[in-house]
Parts: C-alpha cells; structure tokens; sequence
C-alpha cells in the first residue's frame, strides 16, 4: 500500500482553464494520475497515488466551478463504505 497526499496545486490548472475558455469537455484529475513534488525548479514523482474525489474537489474550487458532479457505480452515495456500519445517504446537501 502507498499513500495518498494531501493535494495542494492541480500542475495542469492553466492548460485545463485553456481548454475550457476555448470550448472543450476537459477530463481531468482522475485515479492513477501521478502525484509530483516540486524539487529544484524541477518535478519528480512521488511513491503514492493520487485521491480523485479530493483532486476533483480542489480543481473544481480552483476553477471556481458552479456544480461538482461526481458519476459512480453505486446506487447511492454512502458514508463508511463497504464497512458493516455502512449507510446510505438519501439526501445531501
């Protein structure tokens, strides 16, 4: 198992806030993206992988975005997933 940083900068913001001025559907910041640190004016990978929903998260804040819609597999949304004190939730606010 490898962890999974706390993102704090999406690298690609200003070619994603490019694509969507100009009109494009931009897929972005899904799993198996990899996780960088900035060394030496340089970046380098890091030994983790990357959180997609909290990715997501930060890139819709920092696009300033009206709707953050996440599409999934699961008949409802719930907390404690996959755990026997699992609960679906009907309702979020």
């Amino acid at each position: 198992m490898v962890p999974s940083p706390r993102r704090i900068e999406i690298v690609e913001l200003r070619a994603i806030r490019a694509a969507l001025t100009a009109g494009s559907v931009v897929i972005a910041v899904g799993g198996g993206g990899i996780p960088v640190l900035q060394r030496d004016g340089l970046l380098r990978d890091v030994d983790a992988v990357v959180d997609k929903d909290r990715a997501s998260a930060l890139l819709a804040r920092s696009l300033r975005a009206e709707v953050l819609l996440f599409s999934t597999g699961v008949s409802r949304v719930a907390v404690h997933f996959g755990k026997p004190e699992q609960r679906e939730l009907d309702r979020l606010s």
